[in-house]
């Protein structure tokens, strides 16, 4: 079963660019424009994982997250923020407090993106697993 995702920015041409590249790697993904509609749809769909600018109309993208995780129906929705403002220190400490999954930054770097998603479905291995070391019994 494929996994779901919804993707809330007000940028279109943003919505665009992640709804093709995350159905090219088979996810299911639904979009929104503001935070209302995000979380209608949120509420909906019932995704694995919420990707939400933060500056985003009608509810602010921390908002939403707060919303989604004070639902006790949408526990298991992982949430990540982006936005373009992080460097700023307010936006860290809101973050900070909005019990976000994760963050990243715009311009968005889909590579970085399909790691930190697969990273939150628990798709990927830790690097160093393979790299254990062998046990040995002592005597």
């Amino acid at each position: 079963m494929s996994k779901k995702i919804v993707v809330v920015d007000d940028d279109k041409a943003i919505l665009k660019l992640l709804k093709a590249y995350l159905k090219k790697h088979k996810f299911h993904v639904f979009c929104a424009t503001d935070g209302s509609q995000g979380f209608d749809l949120v509420k909906k769909e019932k995704p694995d994982i919420l990707i939400t600018d933060m500056l985003i109309p009608k509810i602010h993208g921390l908002d939403l997250c707060r919303k989604v995780k004070d639902d006790p129906d949408l526990e298991n929705v992982r949430v990540v923020l982006m936005s373009g403002l992080y460097g700023k220190t307010t936006f860290r400490d809101d973050m900070e407090g909005s019990n976000a999954d994760d963050f990243i930054k715009k311009p968005i770097d889909l590579k970085q993106l399909k790691d930190l998603i697969d990273k939150l479905l628990g798709m990927k291995k830790e690097k160093d697993l393979d790299k254990a070391p062998d046990f040995y019994e002592v005597d």
